[in-house]
C-alpha cells in the first residue's frame, strides 16, 4: 500500500511536474536523502493537509531544520540540523523526521515543541505509522492521549557556541575577577569576582551546572 492511499479523499493535491527536482534540491540542501515514504509522498502530492488544516505538510522548498523553523537559527546550536521539519501544526510546533537512520534502517519521527527546542519525543518509526495512528485519533494528536508513551525522548546536547550566545550577557555581568583571594575552587589560580568566592568560570559552572563555554574566562 502506498502512503498516499492512506490519505482521505480531498486531503491532497497532485504533485507539480517538477516534484522530483524539488525533492532533489531539498536533499542537496540538507545533505541527506529523505526517507522513502516521505519522498514518495512528495513525488505524488503537492499539498497535503489533515484535520482541517491542523496538520499541514510543508512543501520541499519550505522544509528546514527545526532550529531554523522554530528559532530562525540556521546552525546546529539549538537542535540537530538533521531534524527536518515536515509537518507544521500551526501552533509553533512541528512534526519532524531525523534524517539520520536508526540501526534498523528506520527513521525517528519527532514531536518538536517550540517551548523545548532540542528535546523531542519519538512518536513513530515511519511516516506510514504516523499517518495511520493520527487518522485513528479524533484530533490526530495520538501521542498526547492517555496511555500513549513515546518510544523514547531525545535530548540534544547543545554545543558551547549555543551557551556562549544564550549566557553571554549574564556572564559578562559577573564583572572582573578583582578579589584579593584566589578562587575557592581547589587548585584554581584565578581571583574571585566581587559577589562570589569563585572566579567567573567556576561561578558559572556552580550556577549553571555545566562546563563553562567561555574558555578564556571572558564573554
Amino acid at each position: 500500500m502506498s502512503i498516499v492511499d492512506l490519505l482521505p479523499t480531498g486531503a491532497w493535491s497532485p504533485a507539480a511536474p517538477d516534484a522530483d527536482d524539488a525533492i532533489a534540491a531539498l536533499e542537496q540542501r540538507v545533505g541527506h536523502g529523505l526517507p522513502a515514504d516521505l519522498r514518495e509522498l512528495h513525488r505524488r502530492c503537492r499539498d497535503v493537509s489533515l484535520f482541517e488544516g491542523r496538520y499541514e505538510f510543508l512543501r520541499p522548498e519550505a522544509m528546514g531544520s527545526i532550529g531554523q523553523l522554530q528559532c530562525g537559527d540556521d546552525t546546529d546550536d539549538c537542535a540537530p540540523r538533521t531534524w527536518l521539519g515536515v509537518i507544521d501544526m500551526h501552533d509553533g510546533n512541528y512534526v519532524a523526521v531525523d534524517l539520520v537512520p536508526n540501526a534498523d534502517g528506520s527513521n525517528s519521527w519527532l514531536d518538536c515543541d517550540h517551548e523545548a527546542v532540542g528535546e523531542a519525543a519519538v512518536i513513530a518509526a515511519s511516516l506510514e505509522q504516523l499517518v495511520q495512528r493520527a487518522l485513528a485519533c479524533p484530533q490526530g494528536l495520538y501521542w498526547f492521549e492517555r496511555g500513549c508513551e513515546p518510544y523514547r525522548t531525545l535530548k540534544y546536547e547543545n554545543p558551547p557556541s549555543y551557551w556562549r550566545r544564550v549566557d553571554g550577557g549574564w556572564y559578562a555581568s559577573l564583572g572582573d575577577e578583582v578579589g584579593p583571594e584566589k578562587c575557592a575552587d581547589a587548585g584554581c589560580p584565578r581571583r574571585h569576582i566581587v559577589h562570589s568566592v569563585m572566579c567567573r568560570v567556576h561561578h558559572y559552572e556552580m550556577v549553571k551546572r555545566r562546563v563553562c563555554p567561555f574558555e578564556d574566562g571572558r564573554a
